[in-house]
């Protein structure tokens, strides 16, 4: 059988850049899923290649652990490099993301024998693959992912969002919105390249609406000069640099203006209403989907900008209480701050892979174990001799799908079996007993299921389940299988009959 790491604690590695050039929106979403593994007393460390010294420090002070790398960013060198630091710390899982990071990379990582997340905004490598891909954006589909491994898990939007742990206290709090805005808040992320920033300042000036404004420049924030000199004279207008309480700002604003990057996601949570101003191309679609959803407005691209409508806009949205209200609500409907809990909970589950010749021992006893036995058609003991002609058969057969459940540290825990004929097929599926009750089986049986859809011509699978067997039963129906008409083998075997079909395209 595979074997499984060492007794040593094992650590998890999160591969990310920040930069001027390329914002900090990576590593400050790493950030929130570290600090959340952390609260789960899991080993994390933060790897980078880049990244400002402002920000770096304020990794450290948080009490994470990092490590530089030092080669040339996304090369397949970062990969060898990762990969050895990741064995050194007996890792189980990397987390990656960034834009850089390519197929070659992902696979580079999987050959090492680790597990893979990769976390994803818009679909920007041919192939992924990893073990399980995140995209946290409310515009997130599948259809940005046709050529994945065929048991990658795919987690899709803004139930994943990840918060930092100073979001955390505001978990119950809920926003009262003002009759007339008069608090403005203005935070363009970590690095603002192209300086949008003073524009806006000049915008809120020219408006003359007396709002109070606390403007946040980032730690990568090169500008930071000329916007001191812009609001020498506007004692309503406010400079804060590289801040570590921005819950407490969003919390105070009734308004914000942001550049459309993760921020967003946070603004959604405290129930703010924002302007998007975006910056780059790839917060684009942010700001559209944001803006069609009723929980933000899209002004367009920085460089578009132009100053009459920001102001028309800005005056509107600050005297229009129903407008505020409606988006407040909109926002926090989209993020409940439970994402980075529900990403753990992926990465702790179990994993699909394809049988091979090493699982022949574990299926027999899995086989041969009181639970399964007392639910299988046949209860009598499986013999070694004529399990392991079985197995070799099955292997070989071309017309079995046969898949094996493990943990992610490698130790088996089940197995989903799928005999086909055309377009149909017949599953059988098993958990050691260590597994059962937690939830996996129907994960998957889900799992299992679409991957035989996508990768075979099978349109539909059947289950055939003893009438007694509630447990399995309970775990077919929430998978998405429903029960149908019994058929003579149904009948036979005094069961039940389920059917899942391909979902249509």
């Amino acid at each position: 059988m595979k074997k499984t790491r060492a007794s040593k604690k094992t650590a998890i590695v999160i591969r990310a850049d920040a930069s001027v050039r390329t914002g900090t929106g990576h590593v400050m979403r790493c950030l929130a899923l570290t600090q959340a593994l952390a609260n789960a007393g899991k080993n994390v460390v933060l790897a980078m290649a880049e990244c400002p010294e402002a920000l770096t420090r304020k990794i450290k002070s948080s009490g994470m652990s990092t490590q530089k790398i030092k080669s040339r960013p996304g090369s397949l060198k970062d990969a060898e490099e990762t990969a050895k630091f990741a064995a050194r710390k007996n890792a189980t899982w990397v987390v990656v993301d960034g834009y850089i990071f390519s197929d070659k990379y992902q696979d580079a990582l999987k050959k090492a024998g680790l597990r893979l997340l990769f976390i994803d905004d818009f679909g920007h490598c041919p192939s992924y693959p990893s073990d399980i891909i995140l995209n946290q954006n409310l515009y997130a589909g599948t259809h940005f992912y046709p050529e994945t491994a065929p048991f990658t898990r795919i987690l899709l939007g803004t139930q994943y969002v990840l918060l930092r742990n100073e979001f955390s206290p505001y978990s119950n709090w809920r926003r009262q919105v003002p009759e007339k805005a008069s608090k403005l808040l203005v935070t363009l992320g970590g690095s603002d390249p192209d300086n949008t920033t003073l524009k806006i300042i000049r915008g809120i000036k020219a408006s003359k609406l007396g709002l109070e404004v606390k403007i946040v420049a980032g730690g990568a924030n090169p500008h930071l000069k000329s916007l001191e000199k812009e609001i020498k004279k506007s004692p309503n207008l406010q400079i804060l640099k590289n801040v570590s309480n921005m819950p407490e700002l969003m919390a105070w604003a009734d308004i914000v203006i942001t550049s459309g990057g993760s921020t967003c996601w946070e603004t959604c949570f405290m129930g703010l209403p924002n302007i998007i101003i975006y910056c780059a191309d790839n917060q684009k679609p942010i700001a559209l989907s944001l803006d069609e959803a009723g929980a933000a407005i899209n002004l367009g691209q920085n460089s578009e900008l132009v100053e009459k409508k920001f102001i028309s806009t800005l005056k509107s949205l600050a005297n229009d209480f129903e407008a505020r209200s409606r988006m407040s609500e909109k926002g926090r409907l989209l993020v409940d701050g439970r994402g980075a809990d529900r990403i753990i909970y992926a990465m702790g589950g179990l994993f699909l892979r394809k049988a091979s010749k090493d699982d022949c021992k574990f299926i027999w006893e899995l086989s041969n174990s009181k639970p399964v036995r007392d639910v299988s058609f046949t209860r009598d003991p499986i013999p070694w001799d004529h399990h392991k002609g079985w197995f070799d058969r099955t292997l070989a057969d071309k017309n079995c799908f046969f898949c094996i459940a493990e943990t992610a540290g490698g130790k088996p825990a089940g197995q989903v079996r799928f005999r086909m004929n055309g377009p149909d097929a017949v599953i059988s599926t098993s958990l050691a007993l260590e597994f059962r009750g937690k939830g996996y089986g129907s994960i998957l049986i889900f799992e299992a299921s679409n991957a035989l859809f996508s990768s075979t011509g099978v349109k539909t699978v059947h289950a055939y389940i003893k009438n007694e067997n509630k447990g399995s039963l309970k775990s077919f129906q929430k998978a998405g299988f429903r029960q149908t008409d019994l058929d003579r083998f149904a009948l036979e075997k005094e069961s039940l009959h389920l059917i899942m079909e391909k979902p249509a395209e």
